[in-house]
Formats: structure tokens, C-alpha cells, sequence
């Protein structure tokens, strides 16, 4: 539980962007998430695509999925921007917070 903070602030460094069915580029493994008709989703990493089905690697196991079964596909991106600013925070932070406790240094 005290690490809740810690895991907001660095979730915000990877988001899910809304990508083409029909012109998914995909790279071996990248992470995607896949949200189904039927509003469950599943979470995996692409293996192979073709016209009919997706196939997602997840847990040790391939999972196929019909294209026609999905409402959405999102890429997982890491934002190197967010993370960067997120560093400076921290780092202000601890500038601006240390110096009238010096029993903290």
C-alpha cells in the first residue's frame, strides 16, 4: 500500500494509443491490447495478423482472435516526454524540500 504513490506517478509514462485494424503495422511482440464487442479485453503480445484473425501471445499460451469479434486495438507506447518531466518534478522536488530540513541531508 505505500507504494501506491510510486505506481500512479509511473503509470503515466506508458499509454495505450487507438490504432487501425485494417493497417495494423505490427512488430514481433509488441504489447497491444484488444477490446472485443462484447467490452471485455484482452492484453497480450502480437504474434501474426492476417484478414480473417489476430493472434496474441499471453501467459505462455497463443490466443486467436477473430476480427471480426474486435470493436478496437490499442499499441502500448512508452512516452519518453512524460517520463522526463516526471524526473524533473522529482528532482525539484527534492531541491525545493531538502534544504529547510537538514536533518533530511
Amino acid at each position: 500500500m505505500k507504494y501506491t504513490p510510486l505506481i500512479l506517478l509511473f503509470s503515466s509514462c506508458v499509454s495505450y494509443n487507438t490504432v487501425n485494424l485494417t493497417n495494423l503495422n505490427y512488430q514481433v511482440l509488441q504489447n497491444i491490447e484488444v477490446i472485443k464487442f462484447d467490452k471485455t479485453s484482452v492484453k497480450g503480445q502480437l504474434v501474426s495478423t492476417n484478414k480473417i484473425e489476430l493472434t496474441l501471445f499471453k501467459n505462455g499460451v497463443n490466443q486467436t482472435i477473430l476480427k471480426k469479434e474486435i470493436k478496437e486495438v490499442r499499441v502500448k507506447n512508452f512516452s519518453a516526454g512524460k517520463t522526463a518531466i516526471l524526473g524533473l518534478s522529482l528532482l525539484t522536488g527534492i531541491i525545493v524540500i531538502l534544504p529547510p530540513f537538514p536533518a533530511l541531508l
